[in-house]
């Protein structure tokens, strides 16, 4: 089965004077490694890009940490240089994507700034400096200079009963996490649930109350330490169950040899038109109507240049059939 192609929103960086659409390597290694699945970095353009076309492509979102915040201005506050720094590229290319890939079906998660990103974009708000409110731990990273330090598997988050996260953990209660950050979600949007909270009640983890497919985010860093600490793989492992592409049960036999020959062929001489092969092997099912009338036949289908025999009721590719795929999913998110 072909490896599941995730969207990943890219920061915007500037490293020397040039501007870089970039994604750290901690996130897509983590969806290579455990999730199984291919990413590709979506430009942070701030206008532009398309969330529909994008979407009819991949099979999931993956939505990063940044050192970047929200801008307040998105959900109803004035900024301040304190909430910075920003990002309004990443912001305009990421909640938009959010928003489409729920309504239509497409796995989804986010992770640090992913889960303040999927707030937003559902209608809550973000709380900033959140160390310095009554009663709140500091939630910021260690003062080290090594990476593993940083992000060092150090305090508890408690996850709900029956929760999204506890179906895909296996278990419900403490778990120890690596959550770094200063922000965290203030009033949670309406269409969200949450799954779970730090000791001092700052919320950890959501899901989508209405969700079609898999839809959480979480403020801890799973993609850290995926490959080896059992709760952070978990996550990316029903990720990438969820992302899978999904294909039709029965199958169709190849195509005799000469059939295949007879179509290399045909698609080195750049054929564009589809052209019958003959009759349809017994058992399959009939083809759709074409021009009104039933074919008997199966068709040649040129794809990317390539001409390949395709049965009747045999699958498409991927980026062929993503509206099938969408509707072929479960209808609940855990």
């Amino acid at each position: 089965m072909p490896k599941p192609l995730v969207a990943v929103p890219a920061d915007l960086r500037e490293i020397e004077g040039a501007l870089w659409h970039a994604a750290p390597d901690q996130y897509v290694s983590a969806a290579m490694k455990v999730a199984g699945a291919m990413s590709v970095i979506v430009p942070a353009f701030e206008a532009g890009n398309d969330a529909d076309a994008l979407l009819d492509r991949v099979d999931g979102v993956l939505i990063s940490g940044a050192v970047s915040n929200v801008h307040p201005s998105l959900y109803g506050k004035k900024a301040t240089d304190a909430d910075g720094p920003f990002d309004p590229g990443r912001d305009a290319t990421s909640l938009p994507l959010i928003r489409r890939a729920i309504d239509r079906g497409i796995p989804l998660l986010a992770i640090c700034r992913g889960i303040q990103e999927l707030n937003v974009a559902l209608g809550g708000t973000l709380a900033s400096e959140i160390q310095d409110l009554p009663g709140r731990h500091d939630h910021r990273k260690p003062d080290v200079s090594e990476r593993d330090g940083m992000y060092a598997i150090r305090q508890p988050v408690f996850v709900s009963e029956g929760s999204c996260i506890a179906s895909y953990l296996g278990f419900a209660g403490e778990v120890q996490v690596n959550s770094l950050h200063r922000q965290a979600i203030a009033e949670t949007a309406p269409r969200l649930k949450v799954e779970a909270t730090a000791a001092d009640g700052t919320v950890e983890a959501v899901s989508v109350i209405d969700a079609k497919n898999f839809a959480v985010g979480v403020q801890w860093h799973p993609e850290y330490w995926a490959e080896t600490d059992a709760p952070s793989r978990a996550l990316f492992e029903a990720f990438g169950e969820a992302s899978a592409p999904i294909r039709p049960a029965a199958t169709q036999p190849a195509p005799p040899p000469e059939r295949q020959a007879r179509a290399d062929s045909a698609s080195r001489a750049q054929t564009h038109r589809l052209k019958p092969l003959g009759q349809k092997p017994a058992g399959s099912n009939p083809l759709p109507h074409t021009r009104g009338r039933q074919s008997p036949v199966d068709w040649r289908i040129r794809i990317s240049g390539l001409i390949r025999w395709i049965p009747s009721g045999s699958w498409l590719p991927a980026s062929l059939s993503s509206s099938a795929r969408a509707a072929s999913r479960p209808t609940s998110a855990c």
